[in-house]
């Protein structure tokens, strides 16, 4: 037993049986074409086998059902088919917006909640 650092994010002990199913999840989900997006990567797939107690049946029926739901609802489309007509009128009421990251790799999100002026509806 020890613990396993994955890109920089350190998962609580993780037995060489954990590691082992996680193996074969992803070689799973390889194996059948299930994905291929990299955002299902190790720390993405772990949340999905801690969930389900590192039983690897169950964990693939989740993580495709998952998969699904996401297809039903268009998930992936939800920024390209979502219009916001009021977006320039918005910018100049409200000021916001991503910064750039900390040391540590994660975005820095500004908001200027108090130069919002509420009056200029």
């Amino acid at each position: 037993i020890g613990t396993k650092k994955i890109n920089n994010f350190v998962f609580d002990e993780l037995t060489d049986k954990q590691l082992e199913t996680l193996k074969e999840f992803q070689a799973y989900l390889e194996d059948e074409e299930i994905t291929h997006d990299p955002r299902y990567n190790e720390e993405y797939l772990i949340r999905f086998l801690k969930a389900n107690d590192f039983k690897l049946a169950k964990t693939i029926k989740m993580f495709t059902a998952f998969l699904e739901w996401r297809k039903e609802i268009k998930a992936d489309q939800a920024i390209s088919l979502y219009r916001f007509p009021e977006l320039p009128e918005f910018k100049l009421l409200y000021e916001h917006g991503y910064h750039k990251t900390d040391r540590e790799g994660r975005p820095v999100w500004i908001d200027l909640i108090c130069e919002a002026d509420i009056n200029a509806c």
